[in-house]
């Protein structure tokens, strides 16, 4: 599967149309037990499992894109950096 951007579902509301915002990804880290992560200009970042095709988790947003984010060689951590 692939991945393009992140998205954000926002429901109709006082007569105003259901929105959908989009966002880039601009990382993605891929952890040696089949799972990996994407990073994007929302700040948000998602852990996935490649087999499922689910999302495991989802984070808050960090406040500010996520430019590039890595796991550590062990994968015991995980580190994002925005600017």
């Amino acid at each position: 599967f692939a991945f393009k951007c992140h998205r954000e579902n926002q429901d109709a509301r006082g007569g105003q149309p259901a929105t959908c915002n989009i966002y880039s990804v601009n990382s993605i880290a891929f952890h040696h037990l089949g799972t990996f992560a994407t990073a994007g200009s929302d700040g948000i970042y998602n852990f996935w499992d490649k087999d499922s095709k689910q999302r495991l988790m989802n984070f808050k947003p960090a406040g500010n894109t996520i430019s590039c984010a890595t796991f550590n060689p062990a994968g015991t951590l995980y580190a994002t950096f925005n600017p």
